[in-house]
């Protein structure tokens, strides 16, 4: 009995971890798609990248350091980024991008998510909001953390990702999700590609080991 409630315990843990991730996904995409421009939205010449949007692991410590203002005891449960059609190829394998961030508070009892883009040259971490998690959360240490988000994006296009995408770039969306629950075993990066037009087409999911870089799963 006591094995079946600790599973439904984890079960539980890892359905609200990836709704709070599913929300922060459409935060990244509203937070990209009301950017401020001065010109109409095109896409980005691969060259740009370097100097716009952070990967996952640089806009990190500001995030963090935002956290630390709602909680002191906050801990990185996950990440989310984004990148929405017409997809630059050139762009995406930069793994940079807008990212949100999910801080857990053993002593408040919650989850924070925090925003990070890039603005003016710099990185700026806004807290966005927090919300009651009562589900006590076993998470692993960042500092495992170790594969960046341009070392994903490159996983999933050498698992199928190139094929996948081949003339749909105005159509498949893809996004990242890493996550430190103590459950997955590991911290995990999760890379998915999706067919926004067609329902019938099977996405494309890996999951790639963020310490080690290794590709755990592909379906």
């Amino acid at each position: 009995m006591a094995s079946t409630n600790t599973r439904a315990q984890r079960r539980t843990v890892v359905t609200l971890l990836a709704l709070v991730m599913a929300v922060a996904i459409a935060a990244v995409v509203i937070v990209i798609s009301l950017t401020p421009s001065s010109t109409p939205r095109r896409e980005a010449p691969p060259e740009a990248a370097s100097t716009s949007a952070p990967t996952a692991l640089e806009a990190y410590p500001a995030a963090r350091d935002a956290a630390l203002q709602w909680a002191d005891d906050a801990q990185l449960a996950g990440a989310a980024g984004a990148w929405t059609p017409p997809i630059n190829t050139g762009v995406m394998t930069t793994g940079r991008t807008s990212w949100s961030f999910f801080f857990y508070s053993r002593s408040l009892g919650g989850m924070a998510t925090v925003v990070a883009t890039e603005q003016g040259g710099q990185i700026d971490a806004q807290f966005i909001s927090s919300m009651a998690f009562p589900t006590e959360t076993a998470l692993l240490s960042d500092v495992g953390w170790v594969i960046d988000s341009n070392e994903v994006v490159r996983m999933l296009l050498e698992n199928g990702g190139t094929a996948f995408m081949s003339g749909r770039e105005d159509q498949v969306a893809v996004n990242l999700r890493l996550s430190t629950a103590a459950s997955n075993g590991r911290i995990l990066w999760i890379a998915s590609a999706l067919h926004g037009s067609d329902p019938s087409l099977a996405s494309l999911v890996v999951e790639v080991d963020a310490t080690t870089g290794e590709v755990q799963n592909v379906q």
